[in-house]
């Protein structure tokens, strides 16, 4: 048996798959890694190949045609064998402390029977301008080195999130969450809505997911958003729809406000997407987009509009809005130091 499925979307990413898969190598037989080709056009294919050569009981590869990073993890999801599912992108790397760390922990509690159902990991932004870095860790809201229920633990605070470089889930929650990702996919997603299928989890103190920062800048960001406010307002309305205010309302508290929290970040992205140009097509598409969440669950709706982060942002004008979201999104990255 497998403890862990790793999985790794490929896309014309010669340069730099090397590096993920080597550093995931390290954990040795008890792990698996997929490798899915998303239609590559150069090399990514062979390179693929010739690690699913040399290492025939560890590394498997999928070889499909383009759809997207969401369409290569639903597949990786399907043909997972390991008791664990991991997605890495194929930029980024495992630290080999915590990934042996975590691989320990792991057989131990299969020895003793009490695995949880998620594994929470830190993740390390990489600077790529000063070689600094920066973990990301949750230790304040998060028992270390327990297992734990929802109930027991805080809510995540401002833009800190659970983000999908953080969560290792048993592949039966997944499985059991019906997961299904839109063909571009959507880390966001990812993180949130099988979130309740894990009624009990452990947060380890290692910074597992290593993540190179700083080749693009916030305005790029800002922009490309801004480009793709549509996707963005779609992203939204998934996670708004996938549990009703009720369903929220009888979750257990620690996990009914991280869901909230998440949706709030999600909302706020989304403004900034919709405001950081201004256009009458995008007014436009913010005011449908609240007409649908009011049509669908008009307390879920309520709640969004009048939470404080929310609240204060729709008193601006469109153009104050975008401003003011920008400026706190850049805010942030030069704190991170992304960009």
């Amino acid at each position: 048996m497998k403890i862990v499925t790793f999985t790794v979307p490929c896309c014309n990413c010669e340069n730099y798959l090397q590096k993920c898969v080597d550093s995931l190598l390290k954990g040795g037989e008890d792990i698996e890694i997929l490798l899915v080709n998303d239609g590559s056009r150069d090399d990514t294919l062979a390179i693929a190949k010739s690690y699913e050569e040399r290492f025939p009981d560890i590394v498997r590869v999928l070889d499909k045609e383009y759809g997207g990073v969401g369409s290569c993890v639903n597949a990786a999801l399907k043909a997972a064998r390991g008791l664990y599912f991991k997605p890495f992108g194929s930029d980024d790397w495992a630290d080999t402390h915590a990934l042996k760390t975590l691989l320990g922990i792991i057989r131990t509690h299969l020895s003793t029977r009490t695995l949880p159902d998620l594994y929470l990991v830190n993740y390390t932004f990489e600077h790529v301008a000063d070689n600094s870095t920066h973990p990301v860790k949750f230790g304040r809201e998060f028992p270390a080195g327990k297992r734990t229920e929802w109930k027991k633990v805080k809510s995540l605070r401002g833009a800190a999130t659970l983000s999908a470089h953080a969560l290792v889930y048993k592949t039966e929650t997944l499985k059991r969450s019906a997961l299904s990702l839109p063909d571009e996919g959507d880390d966001e997603l990812y993180a949130y809505a099988p979130l309740p299928f894990a009624a009990t989890l452990f947060y380890l103190d290692v910074d597992l997911y290593r993540r190179f920062v700083g080749r693009t800048n916030p305005d790029a960001d800002i922009a490309d958003l801004a480009k793709n406010y549509p996707a963005e307002v779609e992203s939204m309305l998934r996670m708004a729809e996938r549990f009703g205010s009720g369903e929220l309302k009888n979750f257990p508290k620690g996990l009914r406000a991280n869901l909230w929290h998440a949706l709030l970040n999600r909302m706020r992205k989304t403004t900034l997407a919709l405001c950081a140009e201004r256009s009458r097509e995008r007014k436009t598409a913010e005011k449908e987009m609240w007409e649908h969440l009011r049509s669908k669950d008009k307390k879920l709706y309520k709640k969004l509009r009048l939470s404080k982060r929310i609240f204060f942002v729709k008193l601006l004008p469109q153009r104050l809005r975008g401003l003011y979201l920008s400026g706190r999104y850049r805010a942030c990255c030069r704190r991170l130091k992304i960009g």
